[in-house]
C-alpha cells in the first residue's frame, strides 16, 4: 500500500499483511514512525488486563498526540455514528481530538483505497498545530487572567509584559494612560527599589487604565480619509457581520468562512490590495463547533506572513498563553484581540482605531520597500538555486515575532559603527578596510544577506546627509562626498554611473539615485537619521 499502517485494535484483531497491529501501549511506545504513518484506530479497545475507560481509543489517541508529540493522521473507525461522540466531546474533553485537526471517521466496513484516501485528504499538521490540538485536550479552565494582574511582577521581564499589552492599544489611548511614561518608571524601579513600591505604581496604573480606556479620546475619532482593503475571516457569519458593522464605515471588508478560501483569496491579490488580514483563531466547519477546519486561522496568518506585508490580527476566546505559545512556534509576528472585548460599539472604534494605524503603517511601509533590480532578485536556477530575494527576507523579519529584538540589533550595529566614524573622520580615516575588518561585515559575492545591507545602507545615508548639503548627484558632488560615500559602502558599482540617468543603480544596496534624491527609505532607516540629527522630523 506505500503507507506505514498502524493498527490499534484489541488482542484478537486478525492481522493484515500490510498492517501492523498495536494492541498495549508498550507495544505503541515501541514503534517508530515515518512521514508514512497513518494511525488506524478502534474507538472501543477492551485491551485484558487494563481497567480501561469508555471508549478508550480516544484515550490512546490522546497519548498519541500529547506524549508522542505526533503529526501523523489518527482515523477512528467504530459501528456507530460520529455524531454520538460529538454528543459526548461537549462535556468530556478527550473526545474533541476527532474533531481537530489531523483527525479523521472512517465508516465501517471500509476498503483499503477508502482508508488511504481518506488519509491522503488530512492537511498536514505544522507544529504549531500539533501543539494547538494537544493543548485543547487540556482542562484550560481559569488559565486567562488579566495580563497586568497576572504577568506584570517584579521579577517579571517588563519589556514581554508590555510587549503583550500593546496590540490591544491604540496610539491615543497609550498617550492617555501614559504608558512609556510608566515605562520609565517601573524599570527605575526594579533596578533600585522594593517591591512593595513597585506593586503600588503597578496598581495605580492599573487603577489609570480602568478610569481612562473607556470614555477618553472619544470625541476625537481618528481620521480615516484612505478605506483600506481588509480580509475577515471566521467560520461563523454572524461572528463577520459583527465585524462588518464596525469596520464598513472605515475599511473595504472582503470576507471568507474558510482557511481554504483565505488563502485562495490571498493568493489572487497580486496587487496587494489587502492591507490587514484579520482571522477568527479557532475555524469549525458545523455550528455546534466540533470539527475543525483543515486550515485554522493561524495557519492563514502564517501563509499571509511569509507572502507579503500585511497587519495580522487574530480573534479569538482561546486561552492567551495558547496563542501566544503557539506564534512563538510559528515565529510570526500579529496582534491579538479577544472576541469578548469586541461586543459593545466602543470597543469597536478602539479595534477600528488600532487596525486603521496598522494599515497606515503598513501603507508606508510597502511604499518605502527599494525598487531597485537587486532587492527583489532571486536564484532559481542551476547548482546554487533557491537563495532568497532580500525582499522576502525583509518581509519575513517584519512578520517575524522576534522582529524587534532584530531591527535593534541592526540600530545597535549603525550606532557603533557611527560612533567610531565620527571619532576618525577628524583625523583623516583612509579607506573603508579598517572598518570591515573591525566589524566582520562584508556583503555575499554569492547571494544577498539582508542583515549587513540593511546596517550598510544607513550607514551610506549618514554619510551622505552629513556631508552632502546641495542633494546633489553630479560627478562633482560623488568625488567630494568622502570617496562617494567610501564608494557606496565597499560594494563597488554594479552599473556605471550616468548623472543624467536619476533612476540609475548605483551598487549592491539597492539604492537609486531617484530615490536618493526623493529621501525615499525603509522608515527604520528614516527614524535613525532623526535620532542622528541628520533629518528633520516632517
Amino acid at each position: 500500500m506505500g503507507k506505514n499502517i498502524l493498527h490499534i485494535c484489541n488482542v484478537n484483531t486478525p492481522k493484515t499483511s500490510d498492517w501492523q497491529n498495536i494492541s498495549s501501549i508498550a507495544t505503541l511506545n515501541e514503534k517508530k514512525e515515518d512521514s508514512d504513518t497513518i494511525y488506524l484506530l478502534n474507538i472501543h479497545l477492551t485491551w485484558e488486563g487494563n481497567k480501561l475507560s469508555n471508549n478508550y481509543g480516544f484515550d490512546v489517541a490522546n497519548l498519541i498526540r500529547t506524549e508522542k508529540k505526533s503529526k501523523a493522521p489518527i482515523i477512528f473507525y467504530s459501528p456507530i455514528q460520529p455524531l454520538y461522540f460529538e454528543t459526548k466531546s461537549r462535556k468530556e474533553i478527550k473526545y474533541k481530538i476527532l474533531f481537530g485537526r489531523g483527525s479523521a471517521f472512517i465508516d465501517m466496513p471500509f476498503k483499503d483505497a477508502a482508508l488511504l484516501k481518506l488519509a491522503d485528504a488530512i492537511e498536514p499538521l505544522s507544529n504549531a498545530a500539533l501543539h494547538d490540538v494537544a493543548t485543547m485536550l487540556c482542562d484550560l479552565k481559569g488559565i486567562v487572567i488579566d495580563k497586568l494582574n497576572h504577568d506584570l511582577k517584579f521579577e517579571a521581564d517588563v519589556n514581554a509584559v508590555i510587549a503583550s499589552i500593546s496590540p490591544y492599544l491604540s496610539k491615543k489611548q497609550k498617550e492617555v494612560i501614559g504608558l512609556d511614561a510608566f515605562i520609565v518608571q517601573i524599570k527605575s524601579i526594579k533596578k533600585g527599589e522594593t517591591k512593595a513600591n513597585f506593586d503600588k505604581v503597578k496598581r495605580d496604573f492599573i487603577n489609570t487604565c480602568i478610569d481612562e480606556l473607556t470614555e477618553a479620546g472619544k470625541d476625537k475619532l481618528m481620521a480615516k480619509a484612505t478605506k483600506h482593503k481588509v480580509l475577515v475571516i471566521d467560520d461563523l457569519q454572524t461572528e463577520i457581520e459583527n465585524a462588518k458593522s464596525f469596520l464598513k464605515e472605515d475599511f473595504i471588508v472582503a470576507e471568507a468562512t474558510t482557511g481554504s478560501e483565505a488563502i485562495r483569496i490571498l493568493k489572487k491579490d497580486i496587487k496587494n490590495e489587502i492591507v490587514a488580514v484579520i482571522s477568527d483563531w479557532r475555524l469549525f466547519t458545523d455550528e455546534n463547533q466540533n470539527y475543525w477546519q483543515p486550515l485554522q486561522g493561524y495557519e492563514v496568518l502564517d501563509f499571509a506572513a511569509k507572502n507579503g506585508i500585511r497587519s495580522l490580527f487574530a480573534l479569538t476566546s482561546q486561552a492567551d498563553f495558547v496563542v501566544h505559545h503557539l506564534r512563538n512556534l510559528m515565529g510570526i509576528r500579529f496582534s491579538m484581540f479577544k472576541k469578548e472585548n469586541l461586543k459593545t460599539p466602543d470597543q469597536g472604534r478602539v479595534f477600528s482605531d488600532v487596525l486603521f494605524e496598522a494599515c497606515e503603517q503598513t501603507v508606508q511601509l510597502r511604499c518605502a520597500i527599494p525598487k531597485s533590480v537587486n532587492w527583489v532578485k532571486s536564484e532559481n536556477k542551476g547548482r546554487n538555486a533557491n537563495y532568497t530575494s532580500l525582499n522576502q527576507q525583509y518581509i519575513e523579519k517584519w512578520n517575524a515575532e522576534n522582529r524587534d529584538t532584530y531591527f535593534n540589533s541592526v540600530e545597535e550595529m549603525c550606532n557603533d559603527i557611527w560612533t567610531y566614524l565620527e571619532l576618525v573622520r577628524p583625523s583623516k580615516y583612509k579607506g573603508v578596510f579598517t572598518l570591515k575588518a573591525k566589524y566582520d561585515l562584508t556583503l555575499s559575492p554569492t547571494k544577498p544577506e539582508l542583515f549587513p545591507v540593511l546596517i550598510f545602507r544607513r550607514i551610506w545615508m549618514a554619510l551622505w546627509y552629513s556631508k552632502n548639503t546641495t542633494n546633489n548627484l553630479s560627478r562633482e558632488s560623488i568625488t567630494e562626498s568622502l570617496e562617494f560615500c567610501y564608494e557606496v559602502m565597499f560594494t563597488g558599482m554594479s552599473k556605471k554611473y550616468e548623472s543624467n540617468s536619476p533612476g540609475v543603480e548605483l551598487n549592491k544596496l539597492c539604492l537609486l539615485t531617484n530615490e536618493i534624491l526623493a529621501g525615499k527609505m525603509l522608515p527604520e532607516e528614516k527614524d535613525w537619521l532623526i535620532k542622528q540629527g541628520l533629518l528633520e522630523i516632517e
